[in-house]
C-alpha cells in the first residue's frame, strides 16, 4: 500500500507503482535506496532571473517517503540576516539536514561545493498523506545579495543525501562537497559518488545584471 500511496504524491502512475521497489529504481549511488524525490520551481530552467545578480529567489520541495521524523526535520524555519526560528548561514540546513543546494557559480564561502541549504529562509510542511508516512516539504530562499555572479549562466543542483550513519534519519548532507571524481568540478556526479537518496534535479539559468 505504501508503494501506491508514494508513487501517487511523486505524480507517477499508481501502475508503476510496484518499480518504486524494484532494483532500477532503488539505486541512487553509495548503495542509498531511494527515499525522497526533489523538484525545483524556481528558477526554471534556461530563463534569467534577479535584478543586478539579487533579489532572487530558489524554491524547491522534496517528498519524503517515510514521513518527518525520517526526514530529520526539527520544525519549521523562518530566517534571516536578523535571525529566526532556525540558523542562517552556509552549510547543512539544521531543520532538513539531508538536503544539498549547490549553485555552480559560487565563489565565496568554500566554493562550488558549497552547501547552501542552510540558507533558505522559510520551511514548512506543505502536504503531508493521510494513509501513509509520505510528506512533502516545501522550502524557499530569497538571495538577496549578488553572491553568485551577475550576468552569468549558473546551475543549480539539488539533492537528498542517503543514510550515510545508517541511523535511519536522512540527516548526512555535508557542509561542504568535495571532488570525489577528481574532474575539477563539484556537480551532480560528485553527489552521486557520495550517495544520495534522491533524484539530483540540476537547472541551468542566468543570473541578470539588468536593474531595469
Amino acid at each position: 500500500m505504501r508503494a501506491v500511496v508514494w508513487a501517487s504524491m511523486l505524480g507517477v502512475a499508481v501502475t508503476a507503482a510496484a518499480t518504486i521497489a524494484g532494483p532500477a529504481l532503488a539505486q541512487q549511488g553509495g548503495g542509498s535506496e531511494r527515499r525522497a524525490h526533489v523538484q525545483v520551481h524556481s528558477p526554471k530552467a534556461d530563463t534569467a532571473t534577479g535584478v543586478e545578480g539579487a533579489a532572487w529567489m530558489v524554491e524547491l520541495s522534496v517528498d519524503y517517503r517515510d514521513g518527518l521524523k525520517a526526514a530529520g526535520w526539527s520544525g519549521p524555519q523562518v530566517t534571516g540576516p536578523q535571525g529566526g526560528t532556525g540558523s542562517f548561514g552556509p552549510g547543512k540546513d539544521d531543520k532538513l539536514p539531508g538536503l544539498v543546494v549547490l549553485l555552480s557559480t559560487t565563489t565565496g564561502f568554500s566554493g562550488p561545493g558549497t552547501n547552501l541549504a542552510n540558507l533558505f529562509n522559510v520551511t514548512g510542511v506543505a502536504e503531508r498523506d493521510k494513509a501513509g508516512n509520505g510528506v512533502k516539504l516545501w522550502d524557499s530562499w530569497l538571495v538577496g545579495k549578488p553572491l553568485f555572479g551577475k550576468d552569468v549562466r549558473s546551475v543549480l543542483t539539488v539533492a537528498v543525501v542517503g543514510d550515510l550513519n545508517r541511523n535511519g534519519v536522512l540527516d548526512d548532507a555535508p557542509d561542504t562537497v568535495k571532488d570525489l571524481t577528481g574532474d575539477g568540478r563539484i556537480d551532480a556526479e560528485d553527489l552521486r559518488k557520495l550517495g544520495v537518496t534522491s533524484n539530483i534535479a540540476e537547472v541551468p539559468f542566468r543570473i541578470t545584471d539588468s536593474a531595469a
